[in-house]
């Protein structure tokens, strides 16, 4: 399958995953709630056991395929195709976010910071760098194709869940967050003054 997918085209890799979403829309359309949520479940452990095993050679050369291979889709991609994707990929979010509990809600944000702060302290001041220019360039484009109405919407929706997640959040919670922001910040400035002297 590996030697099959390095001599498949962008085209040929479009189609299939094309026809993947296809198959695995009809498959949940017709899949219970409680099936769903195992389903989730089970493919999440399958792939954390996967990572969790992984080398840092491996995640690295592996990283660098995804990048090269979502910079070809990317490339060969209209206009048109970039509004669908965004426009499917923000409905997706939404139908998944709206059948969410709160606890759900707190423990996926948990998790995601944990996850966040882990990846973040690994990471050098250059490797900041450039990710935060990577991600202001991809933002200004992805904004630049967006109506108005969505804008406002969207910032609204921001808001609003900026809005529920500080209200969860206990003083002490806050201080430890405050007290990890910090730390990474001077992590930060440590790792630049070790690489550039």
């Amino acid at each position: 399958m590996r030697q099959i997918r390095s001599q498949e085209t962008n085209e040929d890799r479009e189609n299939r995953l094309a026809y993947n979403r296809k198959q695995t829309a009809e498959s949940q359309t017709s899949e219970s709630s409680f099936h769903n949520e195992v389903r989730l479940n089970t493919d999440r452990e399958s792939h954390a056991m996967s990572r969790a095993s992984e080398t840092l050679t491996n995640y690295s050369q592996r990283l660098k395929v995804d990048c090269k291979r979502h910079v070809e889709s990317r490339v060969s991609e209209t206009f048109t195709h970039n509004f669908n994707r965004l426009t499917a990929n923000r409905k997706h979010h939404a139908e998944s976010r709206a059948s969410e509990t709160f606890s759900d809600y707190s423990d996926r944000l948990t998790a995601d910071r944990e996850r966040h702060s882990e990846s973040r302290s690994s990471e050098t001041f250059p490797q900041y760098s450039e990710r935060l220019t990577a991600d202001r360039e991809r933002h200004a484009v992805s904004r630049a194709s967006e109506p108005l109405t969505e804008y406002l919407e969207l910032l609204t929706a921001d808001r609003e869940r900026h809005a529920r997640s500080r209200a969860s959040v206990s003083f002490s919670q806050y201080e430890a967050t405050l007290a990890a922001d910090r730390r990474l910040v001077d992590h930060l400035k440590r790792s630049r003054s070790v690489t550039y002297g």
